[in-house]
Formats: C-alpha cells, sequence, structure tokens
C-alpha cells in the first residue's frame, strides 16, 4: 500500500502515504478528545488543504423522524445547506450512502431528483465524495466533501476520507451528539456483525434457513470474480443475496452498486448504465458516471435484467467483453473492473428460446446460477422470517411485540405468498400497525386483500402459461385496487413491485383496462 501512495505525489491533488499518516494521526488524538465541533473544524481545514475540499459536512441519522441532520459544516461561503438542514432518507445522496454502507464518489446533476445537488451546484460546486459513519457495524450518518472541479479522488485520498470517517464515530459516539439508533439506545449488543446470522441494514437474515446448506458454496463463489446469476420470483430475497455475495467478496470495501433494469426510462438507459459527456443530448448539462463507473472496482447488481431492450443487451454484452464503457457522447473507452451479479423474476431460459433475451449475453451472465425457491415451497422459512420481521419493525414502531401463536402461524402456512418474502414483511407491518393488542389475526388480515395465487389450470383442464398467470394475477390486483397503481395499497404495493415494473409487465402482457362498457 506504502507503494501505491508514494506514486500518488505527482498527482495534480498533491498527496502522500507520510502526509495521510499525520492527519490520520492529528484525527485520533482529536477524536480520544470528544469535541466533535473542534474535531470537525480542525480535520476540515486539514482536508482542505491536502485534498482542496470546497465544503465538507456531518450528516447524522434520526431514526425518530427517518431523516439527516446537519451537524457540523465547514464551507467556503454561506450555504444553503446549513447547520440544522433536515435531508430526508429517501430520495437524497445521503441516504443512498447511508443505506449502502459504502463510500460513494457523485457527479452533482441537475436533472436527477436528489435532496443535495441543485442546491450544491448553485454553490458552484460539481463533484462529492460521501463516507459512511459506522459504529460498531450500524451506519449512524455519513461525512460530506464537496469539490468545485471534477476529480476521481484516488484509492489513497479514499481511504484517507474513510479513515475521518472512522475517527469521527469515535467523537461523536463519545459526545452529547450521538443521534437515537439501534446503536445509541443499548441495543448494540444485538447488531449484527459480518458474517453473523443477520444483515447490518436490518433486511432479512443473511441467509433463509432452507438455503443454510448452501452458504459455504456462496462464500466460495462470492472470493472469487465469477459472474452470478439469481433467478426466482419477485420478493425471494434476489436483492439481499446480491449484496451478502459482495459483503463476502474480496470487493466488499468498493463499491456496490444497484441498477433496476425495469425502472430505467427506455430513454436513458444507456446514459444509466455507462454515464455521459457534458452535452451529449439536451439536458446534459455536467458529466456524468454511469453504474458501470460507479460500481468501479467493486459490484453491480443489474436486476430484472431481462426487462432490457434487445439494443441496449447488445451494448451491455460488448461492455462485458471488452471491460470497457462508452459514455453516451463520448469517444474514449473508459475501463471498468466491476464483478457483475444479474438477477431475473422471469424464466431467463424462456425468454432467450423465445427470441427476448439474447442467447449470447445469457450464457455470457449464467457462468453461476442460483435459484431462490418462492415462500409458498420452503415454509419452513416461514416462521422464522416472521419472527424476524416482527422484532425488526415492532422495535422501529417502538411497541410490544404481538405473539405468533399457533393459528395464526396455520393460518400464514395456509396463505400462497404470491409477493413471498417482501409480501411476508408487509403483512407483518400492516399487522404491526392495525394490531394493538399482544395477538393478532393472521387469518382476517391476510385475506382482507386479494392476494391468493391465480389458478395455473384453464377450466378446460389445460395448463395454462407462465405469462397468462401472471397477467391474470395482475389484472385480479389492478380491479380489486380500481386499476391504481401507485401509492400505499396501490397494485405496487401489493405487489411488491416498484410502479415503472408494474407498467412495464402490464405492456409487455398486454393488461389493459377494460372500457367501461366492457
Amino acid at each position: 500500500m506504502q507503494d501505491r501512495e508514494k506514486s500518488l505525489d505527482t498527482e495534480s491533488i498533491g498527496f502522500s502515504g507520510t502526509n495521510k499518516h499525520v492527519l490520520l494521526e492529528m484525527g485520533e488524538r482529536l477524536a480520544n478528545a470528544v469535541d466533535v465541533d473542534l474535531f470537525f473544524d480542525t480535520v476540515s481545514r486539514a482536508l482542505r488543504h491536502f485534498l482542496h475540499i470546497d465544503r465538507a459536512s456531518l450528516a447524522l441519522y434520526d431514526r425518530d423522524q427517518n431523516l439527516f441532520e446537519l451537524v457540523a459544516l465547514a464551507v467556503q461561503g454561506e450555504s444553503r445547506l446549513g447547520i440544522g438542514t433536515k435531508v430526508p432518507h429517501q430520495g437524497s445522496r445521503t441516504g443512498m450512502v447511508f443505506d449502502s454502507r459504502m463510500p460513494m464518489l457523485h457527479t452533482l446533476d441537475s436533472n436527477t431528483a436528489f435532496f443535495e445537488d441543485q442546491p450544491l451546484l448553485d454553490e458552484g460546486l460539481r463533484f462529492a465524495a460521501q463516507m459512511p459513519i459506522l459504529v460498531d457495524g450500524v451506519c449512524i450518518g455519513t461525512l460530506n466533501t464537496d469539490f468545485k472541479r471534477y476529480s476521481n479522488l484516488s484509492e489513497a485520498e479514499m481511504d484517507l476520507l474513510c479513515g475521518i470517517a472512522r475517527q469521527i464515530a469515535t467523537s461523536v459516539t463519545a459526545s452529547n451528539k450521538r443521534p437515537r439508533t439501534a446503536a445509541s439506545e443499548g441495543n448494540v449488543r444485538n447488531a449484527p456483525e459480518r458474517g453473523s446470522a443477520e444483515t447490518q441494514d436490518g433486511y432479512l437474515p443473511l441467509i433463509r434457513p432452507s438455503m443454510q446448506s448452501s452458504v459455504d458454496r456462496l462464500v466460495v463463489i462470492a472470493k472469487t470474480d465469477s459472474t452470478v446469476l439469481l433467478v426466482g420470483e419477485t420478493g425471494t430475497g434476489k436483492g439481499v443475496l446480491a449484496r451478502k455475495i459482495h459483503d463476502w467478496s474480496n470487493r466488499k470495501k468498493k463499491p456496490f452498486v444497484k441498477c433496476d433494469c425495469a425502472a430505467i426510462n427506455s430513454q436513458l438507459i444507456e446514459s444509466e448504465l455507462f454515464g455521459h459527456e457534458k452535452g451529449a443530448f439536451t439536458g446534459a448539462n455536467a458529466r456524468r458516471l454511469g453504474c458501470f463507473e460507479q460500481a468501479n472496482g467493486g459490484t453491480l447488481f443489474l436486476d430484472e435484467i431481462t426487462e432490457l431492450p434487445l439494443d441496449n443487451q447488445v451494448k451491455l454484452l460488448g461492455v462485458l467483453q471488452d471491460r470497457s464503457v462508452q459514455r453516451v457522447g463520448g469517444g474514449v473507452p473508459v475501463p471498468i473492473d466491476v464483478r457483475i451479479i444479474a438477477a431475473t423474476n422471469r424464466n431467463i431460459e424462456a425468454e432467450v428460446a423465445a427470441g427476448r433475451f439474447r442467447s449470447d449475453l445469457y450464457y455470457r451472465l449464467n457462468v453461476f446460477q442460483v435459484a431462490l425457491p418462492p415462500l409458498r415451497q420452503t415454509l419452513q422459512d416461514l416462521e422464522p422470517l416472521a419472527k424476524y420481521f416482527l422484532e425488526m419493525h415492532g422495535r422501529a414502531m417502538q411497541r410490544n411485540l404481538p405473539c405468533l401463536d399457533a393459528a395464526s402461524l396455520r393460518a400464514m402456512r395456509e396463505h400462497s405468498w404470491p409477493g413471498n418474502i417482501r409480501e411476508l414483511e408487509n403483512f407483518i407491518q400492516r399487522a404491526l400497525l392495525l394490531e394493538s393488542c399482544d395477538t393478532f389475526e393472521a387469518r382476517t388480515l391476510l385475506f382482507d386483500r386479494p392476494t391468493s395465487a391465480p389458478q395455473e389450470i384453464s377450466s378446460d383442464g389445460s395448463i395454462r402459461t407462465l405469462e397468462q398467470v401472471e397477467a391474470d394475477h395482475i389484472r385480479r390486483v389492478l380491479n380489486a385496487t380500481g386499476w391504481r397503481i401507485n401509492g400505499r395499497k396501490g397494485a405496487a404495493d401489493l405487489l411488491g413491485l416498484h410502479p415503472s415494473t408494474v407498467r412495464s409487465r402490464m405492456a409487455r402482457l398486454n393488461v389493459q383496462r377494460p372500457g367501461p362498457h366492457a
């Protein structure tokens, strides 16, 4: 690592291993002094000198309000994002880094809906680096640094910022500025550690109980750079497993970037995946790094890969073969080093046979395939998962946990769970919200909405195709919601899908709202 740091001395920012050592040692002493304001102000001044940052801020998470508050700020000039600013969890870059618990580099873009971008752009800032602040594996906030000039920070510089974030965690947790989190409420002893039976980000147990026998094999595969293809119905935990494969891998300290192929506007797919240059098209006011470059050195999770149009599949195949991307409007290939994990809830072999998915791309992705079974086929997973969600969401709602009695479990086992684990989690949340007593009536809560699986056999005895079953189920749910897709108890919510994914499938399956005289 020392040789790597010395080789960076000639870079325009000007940084050396010696400088890093001095700054980290200074930060450690200050962090142990407990004074957050003194620590942050002093370290920010040093970072300005070494990294030429133009702004630094500290955002801490408030669990009760599910938002972040800026509690410290070092900036040249006034700022719209001053101390006390509330930053939303959803729709912010801060929230994205908090959820991923990974450092990220951003090119600020006025065309995005991220909360921070426009105010920072108005201050002349163009580039941002954000580090998660972790306490015993639990993220409590982010360290944010912003620059007026575009720059890809070196590995040594990112390591420095991560080191500073660790020292901030030391200072914050020892001070009265520590936010209310699971860690700060005395529950840190229950906080899962890497490699334990739970994830650190509060989603699912590390692996479904029915898949425990596969853990050793998955860990071995994770240590390689082999491409992994995850297949299974919606809500079976493909995204959670993708994240765990990254955490088990040698790339765990690098970015994990998720790209939902079904949710991208068809006209922006290339820009989203490969990035674009300034002026590449109308509205491209600045260079933007695509998912591949954002994930460079780490893992790119291509969710719903079969939703990509054929022409984009061709370009994706080229990137995987050449290990380089070419931004929209750019003429120079950019080398990338990315581990690919892809996922689909469709029968990908059938998609290839039907000509909707390229066979050469399929063979490129299908190096190691993992099939996640639907919950109705692994009912042994039901009780432990239900208890996990009860504890997680009950603690978040600060209420006594209802008991899963025998009748409730029996009713849950009789349900078909078409939305799988995601539907189970939604059910548990709804039960906690609607039931105030120490038990809840699972049967009533389960069957007050149309979630029973559609029949797979037609009235004439013939077997219906998977697409016919899927289309019929989507139609039933839409009818039950008055064809409302968005919002609470809308079709997307009941199906456990993103609204754009529902619309995409409606178009593919020719699911149309009947006319007034139909």
